[in-house]
C-alpha cells in the first residue's frame, strides 16, 4: 500500500520501536558528552582565573579517576579515595 509504513520485519521485530529505543540511547550519549565538555570548560576557566588572580608559586593540579570500578555510583557511599594519603609531588622546574 502506498504511504504506509511497515512497523514489522520479516522476523516479526518491531522495527520502530528499536529506532525508538536507539534514539533514546543516542541523545543520552549527546547530553552526557555535552555535560563532560561543560565541567571541562569551567575546570579550565577557573585554574586560570586562579592563576591570573593569585599568582602562585607552584600549583598542583590532581587529575581524579572517579571511574574505579569500586566506587559506587550513589555518593554517599564512595570510597574516601579523595582524602587520601599521596606521595610528595616532584619539584617543578
Amino acid at each position: 500500500m502506498p504511504g504506509c509504513v511497515k512497523t514489522r520485519n520479516r522476523k516479526g521485530n518491531d522495527v520502530l520501536g528499536h529506532l525508538a529505543r536507539l534514539d533514546r540511547q543516542i541523545d543520552h550519549i549527546a547530553r552526557v558528552r555535552q555535560l563532560q565538555g561543560y565541567v571541562a570548560t569551567e575546570i579550565s576557566r577557573v585554574l586560570e582565573q586562579l592563576l591570573r588572580l593569585k599568582r602562585p608559586e607552584t600549583l598542583i593540579v590532581k587529575r581524579l579517576d572517579l571511574t574505579h570500578s569500586d566506587l559506587s555510583r550513589r555518593p554517599g557511599s564512595r570510597q574516601p579515595v579523595v582524602g587520601a594519603r599521596s606521595p610528595e609531588p616532584e619539584p617543578v622546574a
